[in-house]
């Protein structure tokens, strides 16, 4: 599929600019933190050239810069965006102060209610006779957003947000939180931060096999043919109640007055801002407005309300006092 070179660049050119910005930050603060972006940009495209290769499900267009050959090729700009994803969640539940080792699941519900948004409008779909067929070599029409990629939906499937499979959605939450958890386990267990940068390279990409193999394991568990698609719903679900329940424990603890960093919110207010925009201009699932448009807006405010979470104290104005009379 050819998509017009303004598409193109309204996803390369934020992911590569902001990328480049995120490195140096990562750079700024630590070696680890730097080498642990590096390889979450290989973590994720790993990610991506399993899922395509193993299940065919999805397939993405010519964004010029691409890793391997058609079908089975993955933009490098997805992979950086992955990475970004995992490097804002993680930097945002970092400033909130909760344990570490409790900060993953935040990170996935942060990275999670992104994409809730991205995916309905970067993507679209075709309805097949059955999974693995190729999209690319499937002469049918195609509905939804603008095509980025598209999805292989076998004819009749139930348990889809707007027009994209909801076990996608699952399967975010699960890449992050477990790339998550396990640079922290390298950084707070295995004192990766001291190390030189060799042995901290080797025990970042151990750390990423090791939430690679976390993945498929607990992916394969959940996966619809096990569970249903209302059983991933419902383990969806409870990933979101935890999250919700460690800030609800920790409530009286969190640190909510940090600086907002526009550095840090760059990636993902364009992206809040750009694809919304063309959510309303393309008319994306017209036919179910109000109601697509209104929950397309819910998962809008939740996901910026998530990211300006550390920073809620410092954006309450100060009520003006009271004169008494």
């Amino acid at each position: 599929m050819t998509l017009p070179t303004w598409l193109v660049l309204v996803v390369i050119v934020p992911a590569f600019g902001t990328g480049l910005w995120y490195f140096r930050h990562a750079w700024k603060i630590s070696r680890y933190e730097f080498i642990a972006l590096c390889v979450a940009i290989a973590y994720g495209m790993t990610i991506e050239v399993m899922a395509i290769r193993k299940t065919e499900q999805y397939d993405y267009a010519n964004l010029w810069l691409m890793f391997g050959a058609s079908p089975d090729w993955v933009p490098w700009a997805i992979g950086v965006c992955w990475a970004i994803m995992t490097y804002v969640a993680m930097r945002t539940t970092d400033r909130l102060g909760v344990p570490w080792w409790q900060r993953p699941v935040l990170d996935g519900a942060i990275a999670t209610t992104i994409d809730l948004m991205l995916d309905p409008v970067m993507s679209s779909s075709k309805w097949v006779t059955e999974a693995g067929a190729s999209c690319m070599h499937t002469p049918v029409p195609t509905f939804g957003g603008l095509g980025v990629w598209t999805w292989c939906v076998p004819n009749g499937s139930s348990g889809l947000w707007f027009t994209v499979p909801f076990s996608n959605f699952l399967g975010w939450f699960l890449v992050i939180m477990f790339i998550s958890l396990f640079i922290r386990i390298g950084k707070e267990w295995l004192g990766g931060v001291s190390r030189p940068w060799p042995a901290q390279l080797l025990l970042l990409v151990v750390m990423a096999a090791c939430a690679l193999g976390a993945c498929v394991v607990v992916g394969n568990a959940t996966n619809a043919r096990n569970i249903g698609v209302t059983g991933q719903w419902i383990v969806t679900g409870g990933l979101y109640a935890a999250a919700l329940a460690v800030l609800v424990v920790h409530r009286r603890r969190l640190n909510l007055r940090n600086p907002i960093d526009p550095g840090l919110l760059a990636w993902p207010v364009t992206a809040y801002v750009t694809w919304p925009a063309l959510f309303v201009i393309e008319r994306i699932d017209a036919s179910s407005w109000p109601g697509s448009a209104l929950a397309m807006a819910a998962v809008v405010l939740l996901g910026i309300g998530l990211l300006l979470l550390p920073s809620v104290g410092v954006l309450r104005r100060a009520r003006p006092a009271v004169t008494m009379r």
